[in-house]
């Protein structure tokens, strides 16, 4: 699709054509470009540990963190040190913590690997929609 640019004070007429979008590898499985969103439907009963771990194995990286807009839903650093919190927080279903009609748009931080603390950049929202 190319666009036109008419300059009527001289004769002069400038086609335009827009430029590939730039990709970002991210790792072997994934490849990312700034339009992307990772689409998932869950259901009302699926647990945040459920889907981490569709995370997990769809794009080969470790959920870390997890905002809905800039507030914080979940952080892996507030249950370091109290494992039975953080157990019983990833075994409630996602529902009982955010309230979502159709869908709701999460910014998750991903690291390669659970042993890494190094935040990947460039990961688009994922947005779950409610079967």
């Amino acid at each position: 699709m190319k666009n036109a640019f008419v300059n009527l004070a001289i004769p002069f007429v400038k086609l335009t054509e827009p430029g590939l979008v730039p990709k970002k590898k991210i790792n072997e499985k994934v490849t990312v470009t700034l339009w992307d969103i990772w689409a998932h439907e869950i259901t009302k009963s699926t647990t945040f540990r459920q889907l981490f771990e569709i995370l997990n194995q769809q794009y080969d990286l470790h959920p870390r963190d997890v905002f809905l807009k800039a507030q914080p839903v979940y952080m892996e650093i507030m249950y370091a040190k109290k494992p039975d919190e953080k157990k019983h927080f990833l075994d409630q279903p996602i529902i009982k913590v955010l309230e979502i009609q159709k869908y709701v748009d999460l910014t998750i931080n991903f690291t390669l690997n659970q042993e890494s603390q190094e935040i990947i950049k460039g990961i688009p929202q994922v947005r779950l929609a409610l079967k």
